[in-house]
């Protein structure tokens, strides 16, 4: 397995795996944009126009009739939204090569916009922002968490923008803004299956050939100022308490960030996991308790999320403070470790079996790092991770002046513990 990485005269990235057992390849177009490169007032406009490139193009004019021609061959597509890339992506037998990266410049580079199509996607936006509101308040609470650590900056803005923002949003707005992100310099084209290195360069260049050359538009740095922790409690009408307890934490481009996610295992991936343990095996105090790490250009998340009684909320927050003052302390085994750095690695490697994983993971390295790693690079990183690595990564992540905490529940109950949990916080971590 060798990765392959090419410029177009246009400025845009290729990065090809090619894996002659497979029977399948996959195609993704990343976008250096997302909901981080918005103004206040335009947020959620690469996510509206995630929608409408799927809604029709100027060869297959309907959404149903982009449906069909790929799942026609075989395959299925699809797209996401972050706060710094979007993503389109195409899985197909990979005889079908050609047609699949025809239909990714048509989706990429031609959408319609038409203005019924959006007005109709709009429609569409505003349910799915409701609905999170509504029913789902896990990213409800993640949304809360991000409007928290990074106030006043656009890391802070949901992905999908809100209501108010959709409904302002025409045509000109997303003409000027694909002006402006959807270049050469900003898209990377990724491919992993079956394939011939110099067919597929050929195909590429053929359809993305008229893609523009400009430059790059320029970031906007996070730099967030924090002296303390902050605890914010958000009213829901339930006898739940959602709890999102989260570090601002480390970029794509620092090298600890491995060490995170193996200091991210050891806390709360999986059943055998100190959180897992503690606060469900042991305790019953919770259904479930997880850990995640996410990393932007130049700062990050370690997240902590469980779902627990109002009776029982403080107890779990006690114990999750606890461990990872813990942590922070060194109370590490060997044993831990290596559990974490195997479970760590497997999960990479059962994810490197699937085309469309590899590439949109060679898509993300291609639009911010460049020389994209292969998965024996990325296991390689992982066995380094040290004892002294972990400690020196947690005593730097997992301080007071980094931590914010959001509380979902009823309102007037929890702010009665909000003197107790500023107490809490204080006496476990500097």
């Amino acid at each position: 397995m060798s990765i392959k990485e090419f410029s177009l005269e246009n400025g845009l990235t290729v990065i090809l795996n090619p894996i002659e057992s497979m029977k399948s390849i996959s195609i993704c177009a990343c976008i250096r944009v997302g909901s981080s490169y918005e103004s206040k007032e335009e947020n959620g406009i690469s996510h509206f126009l995630e929608h409408l490139a799927l809604a029709g193009t100027r060869k297959w004019k309907t959404s149903r009739e982009l449906s069909e021609v790929v799942e026609g061959l075989g395959g299925f597509f699809g797209a996401f939204t972050g706060k710094e890339f979007s993503c389109f992506w195409i899985k197909v037998p990979y005889q079908f090569l050609e047609t699949a990266v025809e239909v990714m410049s048509e989706i990429v580079l031609f959408p319609l916009l038409k203005e019924r199509a959006i007005e109709e996607e709009r429609k569409v936006v505003i349910q799915e922002i409701e609905q999170i509101r509504r029913s789902n308040l896990r990213s409800w609470s993640f949304i809360l968490w991000d409007k928290v650590a990074w106030p006043n900056h656009p890391l802070g803005q949901p992905i999908l923008g809100t209501k108010e923002t959709v409904l302002r949003l025409n045509k000109q707005h997303l003409l000027q803004f694909r002006s402006k992100y959807y270049h050469g310099k900003n898209i990377a084209i990724s491919c992993a299956g079956n394939m011939q290195i110099a067919n597929v360069i050929t195909i590429i260049s053929r359809y993305f050939s008229t893609c523009p050359l400009k430059e790059r538009a320029k970031f906007r740095t996070t730099k967030i100022k924090q002296n303390s922790h902050r605890i914010a409690i958000f009213n829901e009408n339930t006898n739940q308490i959602h709890i999102a307890l989260g570090f601002r934490a480390l970029g794509k481009r620092n090298p600890q960030k491995y060490t995170l996610r193996v200091l991210s295992v050891l806390l709360g991936e999986g059943v055998s996991s100190r959180l897992f343990q503690k606060l469900r095996a042991s305790k019953g105090l919770v259904y479930h308790a997880g850990t995640h790490v996410q990393s932007f250009l130049n700062t990050g998340i370690m997240m902590i999320y469980t779902v627990t009684e109002l009776d029982k909320f403080e107890e779990v927050l006690y114990t999750i403070v606890r461990e990872i003052g813990a942590i922070r302390r060194g109370e590490i085994t060997k044993k831990e470790m290596e559990r974490a750095r195997n479970y760590l690695k497997g999960n990479w490697l059962f994810k490197w079996e699937d085309t469309l994983n590899q590439a949109i993971r060679l898509g993300e390295w291609g639009i911010f790092e460049k020389g994209g790693n292969d998965i024996n690079s990325l296991l390689a990183e992982i066995d380094q991770v040290t004892m002294e690595d972990m400690l020196k990564t947690a005593q730097e992540i997992f301080t007071d002046d980094r931590l914010n905490l959001v509380l979902l529940g009823p309102k007037s109950r929890l702010l009665e513990k909000k003197r107790s949990l500023d107490e809490l916080v204080k006496n476990h971590l500097p």
